[in-house]
């Protein structure tokens, strides 16, 4: 599939960050020079020169890496899902997978006063989600998620579950359920 797509000429990428070339008509707010980054399947293309909506991009501060800013798109998508929780201090988040887009969740969702355990088949994801003040880890070819997190929440079990995990198994996702709360 990918080899296709490279030799069909179709732009690959959803997360860039660059200088602005040139400013369209009535588009207010950016000017060439200015070092930005964007978002967004099939125009935030890999490429070197691209043409973006403006809803789609935003300013990079100068004290920021161009290369980490092209990293744009994993934030934005992590912070939506923290944002759908709409989590208070103090409750219960499972965050099932500790890749790139669960430990960003983790990082926020701590931020925003939530008690975080997090999910993972690599203890080395785990160690990175303790690491980021994670209070309670499971790897679940060692123990199972559900009883754990029944035990760690004394029997209330998570107000939210965030799924980040890439897994083609119905396991995760029906565990997922299992393991929050009735209306969580």
């Amino acid at each position: 599939k990918v080899k296709s797509k490279v030799e069909g000429g179709n732009a690959t990428g959803y997360s860039i960050s660059g200088k602005v070339i040139g400013v369209g008509s009535g588009v207010e707010g950016f000017k060439i020079g200015q070092r930005v980054a964007a978002a967004g399947a099939g125009f935030a293309n890999h490429a070197e020169i691209v043409s973006v909506p403006k809803n789609l991009v935003t300013h990079v501060p100068e004290n920021l890496d161009l290369s980490e800013a092209s990293t744009v798109t994993l934030g934005a998508i992590a912070l939506q899902g923290v944002r759908r929780i709409d989590v208070k201090l103090g409750e219960y988040v499972v965050v099932v997978g500790c890749g790139i887009l669960g430990l960003i969740a983790i990082q926020l969702l701590i931020k925003s006063g939530a008690r975080v355990i997090a999910i993972d088949l690599d203890d080395s994801r785990l160690e990175i989600a303790k690491s980021f003040g994670c209070e309670q880890t499971i790897n679940p070819k060692i123990e199972n998620p559900v009883e754990k997190v029944s035990l760690l929440t004394k029997g209330k079990l998570s107000d939210y579950v965030l799924f980040a995990a890439a897994t083609s198994s119905s396991e995760p996702l029906s565990q997922s359920f299992n393991m929050c709360r009735k209306k969580g």
